[in-house]
């Protein structure tokens, strides 16, 4: 046993770091400040969908604008999440959103608004599923 441990060590060790490569200047900023993105993604118009779990933020980034606006509201009503996570594209550019706070799931239309929500828990399972990808059906 104690040969495996040195050998990974070693391994560890060889493994030369990544070197660093400059981003360059940015296109555009934002005066918001994030707490921590968790999930994004960008739209077809240029905006970016976000989901920030440090503020439970659900928001639209708008670069061009210098704007973020937040999505929907706080809750457990049927136009509202709580503790939003994971995004995943959909069809007609809609997105799945993991309403983790509620153990379901939320479906933003192309116009940005929540049209269908849905459980997230299956049959016999004691958790939530999160979304990590959508097919085209």
């Amino acid at each position: 046993m104690t040969a495996i441990y040195l050998l990974g060590s070693l391994l560890l060790q060889a493994v030369a770091a990544p070197t660093p490569r400059p981003l360059g200047k940015p296109d555009a900023s934002l005066s918001h400040e994030f707490v921590r993105v968790f999930s994004l993604w960008e739209r077809a118009d240029g905006r970016v969908v976000l989901v920030d779990r440090g503020d439970e933020l659900l928001a639209v980034a708008d670069f061009g604008q210098r704007t973020v606006a937040r999505l929907g509201r706080t809750g457990g009503g049927p136009e509202e999440y709580r503790f939003p996570g994971r995004l995943a594209p959909m069809a007609g550019d809609s997105l799945m959103v993991a309403d983790d706070g509620n153990n379901r799931l939320v479906v933003l239309g192309p116009d940005l608004k929540i049209h269908r929500v849905a459980h997230s828990r299956a049959p016999g399972l004691q958790f939530g599923l999160s979304p990590r990808a959508v097919d085209r059906a």
